[in-house]
């Protein structure tokens, strides 16, 4: 027993040192027998040793997986529709890649996936080979939704930029500062910034703002920004104020107006006794004229309505029997007068007071002639008093009015007078 125990105690030995030799030169470890008791010790000793060996194994597994796509994504770059600009979105998607550490065709891979509406369409459009091309696809899309050409649209935008009421101050500044990237591409930062700032004071409504922001004199347009709306916050608080005060009116008092006796107050009362005086009559003379005004035009409602109503009732005599209230075509004594007329041979009329004659006149011998001779018209040629006259036909006329020729040539007993 003793003789195996010293062989054990010898391998032992033997093993212990061939560890130590192994740590020391860096040498491959022997793997020892199943069996053996010791092994449990050498592999703690290789761990410490190989400690850099599993880091440059895990790096070359981080590697790989990146490679080939897994799922080791810090940031997830959001969809793009086509509605935002695009050089927002781009600048968005470029800051992804460098947080993920994405090569130029993991670029194109996942900015290719990321496209949906619109956007989708301009990657159907290119070939296969381009669509996981970054730099293709870029081109692609920026000449979809942000074409160079544009730049005088967005000058004439930039220009024409103004407050509207669903604006707020912010939103407008930074509308304002897009605007003038796009229509001045090419310029100094500071030149655009200050080109920003003119416009933006320009384009506000409020006229107090805008001078108040002048007077302050903004370096840029973040300052701009900033003025103005600090000064729209004193303004509304402002109007709060004095909407929640009430109205005071300040009075005065002088020395001269409280002496009752004194020569000033005198006049200022011979002054104001002379106006109200003056006031007075005219309020009297535009009341009298009123007065007037109302009752003449009662008066001509009053005679349109009478002359409506009742046709005989006029103004002013008839001229047949020259009472008042009726026509002389509704004279009552028209028809004494005519059966008196036809009695009399000589046809004389005495009744009347003007140079006019009655239509019922006694025919030529030779009879009625008509013609339509000397003018326009129908004539019939009649006689009157011996006095051959013309007549036109259908005048509707009740009186017949003839000349002062015709009247001169009618004998005195039979013209009316």
């Amino acid at each position: 027993m003793s003789n195996i125990d010293d062989q054990i105690a010898e391998i032992s030995r033997q093993i212990q040192s061939l560890s130590e030799s192994t740590i020391q030169h860096g040498q491959s470890l022997i793997s020892t027998p199943k069996d053996q008791g010791v092994r449990p010790k050498v592999v703690e000793n290789k761990d410490r040793h190989f400690h850099p060996k599993p880091e440059l194994t895990k790096n070359q597994s981080t590697a790989h997986t990146i490679c080939s796509g897994s799922n080791n994504v810090k940031i997830k770059p959001t969809k793009y529709d086509g509605t935002t600009p695009w050089m927002d979105y781009l600048a968005h998607f470029e800051m992804c890649c460098l947080v993920n550490m994405w090569s130029e065709h993991q670029k194109g891979l996942y900015l290719a996936v990321s496209l949906i509406g619109q956007a989708q369409a301009v990657l159907g459009d290119l070939p296969k080979e381009k669509r996981q091309i970054f730099s293709d696809l870029v081109y692609a899309l920026e000449e979809r939704f942000a074409p160079p050409c544009q730049t005088e649209l967005h000058w004439l935008q930039f220009k024409k930029c103004r407050q509207k009421a669903s604006d707020t101050l912010p939103g407008l500044g930074q509308s304002v500062r897009r605007l003038s990237n796009l229509a001045y591409p090419t310029a100094p930062l500071e030149l655009r910034d200050t080109l920003a700032k003119e416009q933006f004071i320009d384009a506000l409504v409020d006229s107090e703002m805008r001078l108040r922001i002048k007077q302050s004199r903004p370096k840029g347009l973040n300052d701009a920004i900033r003025l103005a709306v600090e000064l729209e916050a004193y303004n509304t608080a402002e109007s709060k104020t004095l909407k929640s005060m009430g109205h005071l009116r300040q009075t005065t008092s002088d020395e001269r107006t409280e002496a009752p006796n004194s020569p000033v107050t005198a006049v200022y009362m011979v002054q104001m006794t002379t106006w109200m005086q003056t006031i007075e009559n005219n309020l009297l003379a535009i009341t009298k004229e009123i007065k007037d005004l109302k009752s003449q035009r009662k008066f001509q409602q009053r005679g349109k309505i009478n002359n409506t109503q009742s046709k005989g009732k006029r103004c002013g005599p008839c001229f047949s029997c020259g009472e008042i209230g009726h026509f002389a075509r509704n004279c009552p004594n028209n028809n004494q007068k005519q059966s008196a007329r036809e009695t009399d041979n000589n046809r004389t009329y005495t009744d009347g007071t003007v140079k006019t004659l009655k239509s019922e006149v006694k025919s030529s011998n030779k009879g009625d002639v008509v013609s339509a001779s000397e003018g326009k018209g129908i004539f019939v040629e009649l006689s009157i008093q011996d006095v051959p006259v013309k007549f036109v036909v259908d005048t509707g006329a009740t009186l017949n009015i003839v000349s002062s020729k015709v009247y001169d040539l009618i004998r005195d007993l039979c013209r009316p007078h």
